[in-house]
Formats: C-alpha cells, sequence, structure tokens
C-alpha cells in the first residue's frame, strides 16, 4: 500500500519525516533488558505459559523492523497511506502541520508546558513516553485528541497490517485465514457460484443507453429494489461506486479486507474525532462485509414509526414484507455454533439473570465458522445482496456497472430521467437515461446524490442516526482466540428499555483481530502495550449498541465531494452507554473475568487481587463501576450503522421522502436504503433496510401500473 502515501510523502519535510517515525517508534519501539526483565516477571506471576522467548521475541520488534525491502513497504508508508485513505485533505494538511509543529522547540516548549524546548524526535525515548501519557491524561481536550492521533496511527501501522505478520506471530494469530487462504481451498458446498458479469467501459459508453429504472447503490437497499423491479419485467441498471468482487477474491485478512471492500478503506473518524465510522463500498454494500446478525425491528421500533404518520409499519403488510426478506436470505438460528466470547456473554446473563438469546443468521441455517467474514464471506455462505437480491436480478436481466460515481440524478421538468457518472475511475463522464431513478447509496452518500442533483430539502443529510457503540472487554484465565469462530451469535437486550423509552442500549459480541484491538485499547507505554498484546488472546470483547434518540449528527460534503460526518452524543444516548457498559462489566465478570477495560485511557483499569474471586458483589468492583458511572462515556465511540439521513415522512418540513419513499421535491426519484429510516431501530439494521426496501420497490413497480392509466 505504499503507493497510496507517495503523494503525501513527496510533501514532507525530512523533520517531519524523522518526526513521523519516532512518533511510530515511540509507540512500537524495542524495549530495553530492564523492560524485558519487568514483562518476565510479570508473566511469571500471572500468566506462566507465556514464555520468555515469546516476551523478547516482540520486545525487539519495532516499526521500523517491520519494514520489507523487496517491496519498499515502511511502517511510515502505510502510516502516510492510512491518512490519504481516511482524512480529507484539509485533514490531512492539518496533521503535516502537526508534524512540523512537533519538529520545532518552540513548540514542543508550548506542548510540554515549559519541559522540553527540542523537537520530539529530540528527546530521549523516556521522555517522549512522559510526554504523550501526559497528553493522554491531559485536562486539554486538543492535547487528549492529539495523542489519540498518534496512537491509532501507530496501531494501524504496525499491528493491522499484513506486514504486521512479526508482531502477530508472536501473538499466536494467523495473519490470514489459515484455511481459506489456501490457494486450493474449496468451499463447503464445494464450488463458487458463477461470476457476475459487470458492463464493459465499452457497453456503458454506448449512445442511448436507456432503462427502465436506475438502481444507485447495490447494498441492503438496492438490492431488493433491483431484484424485485427485474423480476417484475423491468429492464434495470444497477450502478455501484465499489468494485465486484468475485467470492474467489476475497482476502481474508484484516487490513487488505478493509483496504478493498470498505469506506476510505479503513474506519474513518467523524469531524472532530469523537466517532469512528465503518461502512462497506463493494458490490453488495455493507451485507458482503458484515457480521450477519439479521434481526427484524422490535414492536416499539414499528410503533414509533407508525406515530410519525407512517401506519404501514405496523401493518400485517409490514410483517409479511419482514418474513419474505427473512426468507430470502436465509435468517435462521439452526446453524449457530457459539464461539467462545459469545458463550461468555451467554454464560455470564444466564449466571446474572439477564435476557439473552440467539442472533438469526443470513446463512440459511448452514454452520458458519467465518472468523474473517468481515473482509467478505469466502465461503459463499452469507446471503448477502450479492448472492441473493442482486442474482435474482440478473437472472431477470439487469445489469450491473461497478466502480462507478453517480455525478447526479437528471432531472427534466420536475421529473427523474436519469443519470450522470464518472464510469470505471475516471474521469470520463456518460449520461444514461431512465423512467424512474432510485437512490440506494447509503446513508453517507445518499444525501450527497441529492444535493449535487439540485434538491434544496433542507433535511437533507440531516437526523442522523449512526447506533453509536463502545467498546470493552475482560481478560480471562484461558484463551479466548476472538477471531475464530462464528460472528456475532448472540445478545442481550437487558438495558434496551433503561430509560422507560425503549432508547437503550443491546450487547453483543465483536469480532476482534489485533488491529483493532490495539487501536482500541489505550497505550499506557511501549512495555505495558506490548504486556498487554501478548494477552490478546485471553480477552472477550463486548459492545454496547445504543438506540440513539437524540443526539445530533448529520453529513456533509468539502469542496472536493468527501464525505464528512459530523456528530454530538446527547446526555440521554450517553446515559444509554454507560447503562450498557456497567451490564457487560457484570456480565464478564460473572463469567469469571479477571480484568476489566474500557477503550478510554482515563478511565483505570479494574484488576481482581489473586486471592479475590470473579465477583459481582466485590466492593472494590462495584466502587468501580460507580467512578465509571462518574466518569461518563469514552471519549471515542464507533459506529457500523448509518440511518436517517433522508428520512421518510408525510411532510417535507420534517422529511426527504414521502411514504412510497419518493423524493417531496422530484417525481419519479426514490431513495431506497436506511437513510429513509425515521429513527433508530436499535438493532443491526440489515433486515429492517430490506424490508422497507421491499415494500418501496412494491411502490415503484404500482408507479408504472399508474402511468398508463
Amino acid at each position: 500500500m505504499a503507493s497510496n502515501s507517495v503523494s503525501v510523502r513527496s510533501i514532507l519535510n525530512k523533520d517531519q519525516l524523522l518526526t513521523l517515525e519516532t512518533i511510530l517508534d515511540t509507540f512500537i519501539g524495542k524495549l530495553d533488558e530492564k523492560a524485558i526483565a519487568k514483562m518476565n516477571k510479570y508473566f511469571q506471576e500471572v500468566a506462566p505459559s507465556v514464555k520468555e522467548e515469546q516476551i523478547r521475541a516482540l520486545a525487539t520488534i519495532d516499526a521500523s523492523g517491520l519494514t520489507q525491502p523487496t517491496t519498499g513497504w515502511t511502517a511510515v508508508d502505510e502510516a502516510l497511506g492510512f491518512l490519504t485513505r481516511t482524512m480529507s485533505k484539509a485533514k490531512q494538511q492539518e496533521f503535516i502541520k502537526t508534524l512540523q509543529l512537533l519538529s520545532q522547540g518552540s513548540t514542543m516548549g508550548v506542548l510540554s508546558q515549559g519541559k522540553h524546548w527540542t523537537g520530539f524526535a529530540n528527546l530521549s525515548r523516556h521522555d517522549r513516553e512522559t510526554l504523550i501519557l501526559n497528553w493522554q491524561q491531559s485536562r486539554f481536550a486538543t492535547l487528549r485528541a492529539l495523542y489519540k492521533g498518534l496512537a491509532g496511527i501507530s496501531m494501524m501501522s504496525s499491528y493491522y497490517v499484513v506486514q504486521g505478520e512479526p508482531l502477530h506471530k508472536v501473538l499466536g494469530f494467523p495473519t490470514k485465514d489459515p484455511i481459506r487462504s489456501d490457494p486450493d481451498y474449496i468451499p463447503p458446498q464445494g464450488h463458487y457460484p458463477e461470476r457476475m458479469t459487470m458492463l464493459s467501459y465499452q457497453e456503458a459508453t454506448a449512445k442511448d443507453l436507456h432503462y427502465d429504472v436506475i438502481v444507485i447503490g447495490s447494498g441492503a437497499g438496492g438490492g431488493v429494489v433491483a431484484g424485485q423491479l427485474a423480476k417484475a419485467g423491468k429492464r434495470v441498471l444497477v450502478i455501484e461506486k465499489g468494485r465486484y468482487f468475485h467470492e474467489s477474491e476475497f482476502d481474508s485478512c484484516e487490513s487488505k479486507g478493509f483496504e478493498h471492500l470498505y469506506e476510505k478503506s479503513s474506519l474513518f473518524p467523524s469531524t472532530d474525532g469523537s466517532l469512528s465510522i465503518m461502512a462497506g463500498s463493494t458490490f453488495g454494500g455493507s451485507t458482503t462485509i458484515n457480521w450477519s446478525a439479521s434481526l427484524k425491528p422490535q414492536h416499539f421500533v414499528r410503533e414509533d414509526w407508525a406515530k410519525q404518520g407512517l401506519p404501514y409499519y405496523t401493518s400485517s403488510k409490514f410483517t409479511d414484507d419482514l418474513d419474505r426478506v427473512c426468507e430470502r436470505i436465509g435468517a435462521e438460528t439452526s446453524g449457530i455454533r457459539h464461539n467462545v466470547p459469545n458463550q461468555i456473554l451467554i454464560n455470564g446473563c444466564k449466571k446474572l439473570g439477564y435476557h439473552y438469546d440467539d442472533i438469526p443468521q443470513n446463512t440459511g441455517g448452514k454452520l458458519h465458522p467465518c472468523h474473517w467474514c468481515f473482509t467478505g464471506c469466502k465461503d459463499g455462505i452469507k446471503n448477502g445482496t450479492m448472492n441473493t437480491w442482486l442474482r435474482d436480478a440478473a437472472q431477470h436481466g439487469a445489469q450491473f456497472l461497478d466502480r462507478t460515481r453517480v455525478l447526479r440524478v437528471l432531472v427534466k421538468k420536475g421529473k427523474a430521467v436519469g443519470v450522470e457518472c464518472l464510469i470505471h475511475g475516471t474521469n470520463q463522464k456518460i449520461r444514461i437515461g431512465a423512467d424512474r431513478v432510485v437512490v440506494s447509496a447509503g446513508s453517507l452518500h445518499s444525501p450527497g446524490v441529492l444535493k449535487r442533483s439540485g434538491l434544496s430539502n433542507p433535511n437533507i443529510g440531516r437526523h442522523l442516526r449512526v447506533h453509536p457503540v463502545s467498546f470493552c472487554c475482560g481478560k480471562m484465565d484461558y484463551a479466548v482466540d476472538s477471531w475464530n469462530g462464528s460472528i456475532m451469535t448472540a445478545l442481550s437486550n437487558v438495558t434496551e428499555n433503561c430509560h422507560g423509552d425503549y432508547y437503550g442500549a443491546k450487547l453483543e459480541v465483536p469480532v476482534l483481530h489485533p488491529g483493532l484491538f490495539s487501536a482500541l485499547m489505550p497505550w499506557r507505554g511501549a512495555r505495558e502495550h506490548k504486556q498487554l498484546m501478548l494477552e490478546f488472546r485471553n480477552f472477550a470483547p463486548v459492545v454496547v449498541l445504543v438506540r440513539d434518540k437524540d443526539s445530533v449528527a448529520s453529513v456533509s460534503y468539502d469542496d472536493q465531494g468527501e464525505v464528512n460526518v459530523d456528530f454530538k452524543i446527547s446526555k440521554h444516548d450517553a446515559d444509554s452507554v454507560m447503562a450498557g457498559l456497567v451490564a457487560a462489566f457484570r456480565v464478564l465478570v460473572a463469567d469469571g473475568a479477571r480484568e476489566l477495560h474500557t477503550s478510554d485511557a482515563r478511565i483505570p483499569i479494574f484488576v481482581f487481587k489473586s486471592n479475590e474471586p470473579s465477583d459481582v458483589n466485590n466492593p472494590r468492583f462495584n466502587a468501580w463501576l460507580d467512578a465509571l458511572r462518574a466518569h461518563g462515556p469514552p471519549e471515542t465511540l464507533a459506529t457500523a450503522h448509518l440511518m436517517g439521513s433522508c428520512r421518510m415522512g408525510i411532510s417535507p418540513k420534517n422529511s426527504v421522502v414521502n411514504p412510497q419513499g419518493e423524493t417531496h421535491e422530484v417525481k419519479n426519484l426514490y431513495v431506497a436504503d436506511a437513510s429513509v429510516f425515521p429513527t433508530s431501530t436499535g438493532v443491526n439494521p440489515m433486515v429492517s433496510t430490506e424490508a422497507v426496501s421491499y415494500g418501496i420497490a412494491t411502490h415503484i413497480i404500482n408507479s408504472f401500473q399508474a402511468s398508463r392509466l
């Protein structure tokens, strides 16, 4: 991935490059003999199974030691590539300016509160580490943000990448799926499905192309609409800005999967860095890379929507649509085999009397221990749109165009008449005609398509809902190996109604590979972090997923068209985070966790003493929970669920589309994806998106019939 950083590296001066190299060396540095001796003593006392050779091996690897001379890759290149992929041009310039400030003695004097009047690279390792830890604990948000940014870049340039294999090997983690990365691998069904056909450049640039319907996007919304309209006999074209990958082409590796299949090729931050965002950007959208969770919207969500003038969502018709969706994608629990961390959630809930349940998987009841499925389901078992609705569409004559960005919908006399787009990643503009256009570009990009098409409804891009997620974990006395087995198969609703309004939190279990783990866990020094990583296999993770009620979030775009997300959590939703975290920690302790960690460096780790059992009634533990509540939620939350930025309603005063999914402003222009949700769902939104889009597809089909009358 070094090529991604060439443009940025070329404008870094010598001092800036040296500063970046020194930052990486501080976070991922070689340890001296004194530090190694401390690590040996620690593991002799708490984990004798960790041997001295492992400790020494990890201790002597630094960022520069990960360099690969044959390819020219370095951790510095990766860091710069990460910046170019995840940050806007303006943010990149801010980071370069930060490197310059860190290289200057005068600025360092201010940043160190007068302790160091020399460039960061000139400080001793001890002084660099002490300074960073001071920033981490600072009362100034700017300094805490500086720490978080530098730590995140360092971890994502080492433990996260395939070139971090030397680190992974010491941890006992296979960098790539050891089964599915075999070049001779054969999927369980004995064969891969037939490759889908994308339109060629020549075919797409042919003159006078015209369709009944153009669908922009191929995810949970667009896939359903395309399948249903094609089955109804309509000539359909699906345009996807991401690339089509056949199942055999998925790369079962943490960093490669993100690079090829995700928006901005990674997690990316909101404008102020308070939210890390994960979204699919490939054929099939997020259904290609999600964790198979197939949950229907609960009754209170449907009732909320009906109260907003949308009675369809409490009707038997919508119930039927949900059932049809679940049948088509094979949403079942019969094939579930819980992995260790999901079983820990179940065990802890059982012991506490908390609610727990299995999460239906869209796998048709088949066993699916595809632990790298967030990088694309190489087995072809997960029923995303790519091998369900879009296959239906293809069988009924639909055509597909990938790597193509829609600039705008063409509007004539108040009606949508086609699209203008950039084809196959080029600057070649083409126009394609259509009688109907359906925007299914997701909550990040559907607002952008509408705005670039001249729509002026002030609700476009507003009312974003994100399901803010907080991460926590407990260290067990045994190997959990949270990357191993089926992803996200259990949940608890124990705090979903913690306020009495059903805007609370659920507990679920994420998949956890060392890259994200290293970035999520606070860095408390080079030795302490390597010590933590040597225990990576023993950590059981839980995520607290909040049904956000009144946090303020929106989507906007800069001058280059790059998407920006603004997010500010409300007190109500922050309280939901805390209720969920307290419950999650109680669950982990109930099943034997010995240490408890959050993602916030300012919250101390809780450790049971060697002579104390893991007990939810332990007074020290409960005092720690009280302190946790008083502290409030971690500064940085995450999301993989984006909803509501083009919400549905009965009036253009507070919504973007009408109950049929058609925009209030332009006829024959529809939106069908999670962006039309009137509120957040509180559950993984794939099934809700597909069912809502199924209903909108029915309205579009009926609109053709009505136009002939």
